[in-house]
């Protein structure tokens, strides 16, 4: 009660200062913002996590994330591209810790669990010492992302099993969906390993910097212009050289 109270409140304060056309700093830096944005948003929202040409045959793996939840994305025998916590259900060591590659069983690097494609529990060391055989492996099985689809080859996965589907989540988003990867019937490739940084940073300053935010570009880009790499931006964002 006390946290929803709480939670309440957090919420009521910023609906004042937005009504007001302002945004605190403090919900860029506020663990209470981020713990319900993690409950609100992201145990809702679709989450972008592979592209299918990643996964071309049986057996094909890649690792990603869901924000603190490590993700397992498996390609099965029947083609199908799956998706489980990676995690083992006994004491939740991480499977597999490579960014990719082809297995035909996950096994377990603590006790040595073994999982198969479809995240079926199919082998235990020592089980029938250890547990007995009235143990049932159908109960312990790989823990499923309940939504996984896909679109223009982008993979999606969502933790809410009563979520709208991907296509009604993009909503016009697929107008740039189809410009940017539908330019021919083959569609794109990934190519590589993908390269990651790490940046002490809220992810609303990331999103606001990418989707609405140019006013940074003049001074935080400037050395772009200095050196000449960037006219073309200049024209398109109707920027004034003489300015620069």
């Amino acid at each position: 009660m006390i946290k929803r109270e709480l939670d309440e409140k957090l919420i009521q304060q910023l609906k004042e200062k937005m009504d007001e056309g302002l945004l605190p700093q403090w919900v860029i830096t506020d663990p209470d913002i981020y713990e319900l944005e993690k409950e609100k948003i992201f145990a809702k929202s679709w989450q972008f996590l592979a592209h299918e040409t990643e996964l071309k045959e049986a057996g094909s793996y890649v690792t990603r994330w869901m924000v603190n939840d490590p993700i397992l994305l498996v390609k099965n025998r029947k083609e199908e591209i799956k998706a489980y916590l990676n995690s083992c259900t006994h004491r939740g060591t991480q499977l597999c810790t490579a960014d990719r590659g082809n297995k035909k069983t996950f096994t377990c690097p603590y006790h040595g669990w073994s999982y198969n494609l479809d995240g079926d529990l199919v082998g235990i060391v020592a089980g029938n010492k250890v547990y007995g055989e009235e143990m049932c492996k159908k109960e312990w099985g790989l823990r499923e992302v309940p939504r996984v689809e896909s679109y223009r080859g982008m993979i999606f996965g969502c933790l809410d099993p009563e979520a709208e589907s991907l296509e009604d989540y993009l909503g016009e988003m697929k107008w740039y969906f189809d410009m940017m990867l539908g330019r021919g019937d083959g569609g794109m490739e990934v190519i590589g390993l993908p390269q990651r940084w790490v940046a002490k940073a809220n992810w609303k300053s990331t999103a606001e910097n990418f989707a609405a935010d140019p006013y940074h570009v003049q001074t935080t880009h400037r050395s772009t212009v200095e050196m000449g790499i960037s006219l073309k931006i200049r024209f398109m964002l109707g920027m004034d050289t003489k300015l620069l």
